[in-house]
């Protein structure tokens, strides 16, 4: 995940175009609200990894937010933006189903999983890190 490190970018982009919308702090607010409850989802998803289980209802959730979040940040700002921020959201979606997928072979061949536990230590913390600086986002938001 190593394109973790173009995020802060993205994160950047996004909260400075809705802080200059001084004549609109209830959306503000509402992004703010919005990617609270994203981070929250996404820092559970990050502790499923963790503990090598697949998390199909916190991706769901996600699945969710992504889509109203897009409109809401092209509504708001512009398409780019908007396609720039939720391409994460699609990345932390997908990579549970990786661990699952790695699972589920490995266990048809040697009955233990693939990932070893530092690995899914280390995918979990990457998640977790995406949860925190987008709960960030929403605090800075929320000022």
């Amino acid at each position: 995940m190593e394109f973790l490190a173009t995020l802060p970018a993205a994160l950047s982009t996004l909260t400075v175009g809705f802080l200059k919308l001084k004549q609109d702090n209830q959306a503000r607010q509402r992004l703010a609200e919005l990617l609270g409850k994203v981070a929250d989802c996404v820092s559970a998803i990050g502790q499923s990894v963790e503990d090598g289980v697949h998390a199909t209802e916190r991706c769901a959730e996600l699945k969710a937010y992504v889509a109203h979040l897009h409109k809401f940040v092209a509504d708001h700002s512009d398409e780019k933006t908007a396609d720039n921020f939720t391409f994460w959201l699609r990345h932390v979606e997908a990579v549970p189903g990786y661990a699952k997928i790695d699972v589920e072979t490995e266990l048809l061949t040697e009955i233990k999983p693939r990932w070893t536990k530092r690995r899914r230590l280390e995918q979990a913390n990457e998640v977790k890190d995406v949860a925190g600086q987008i709960r960030g986002v929403s605090n800075l938001l929320k000022a």
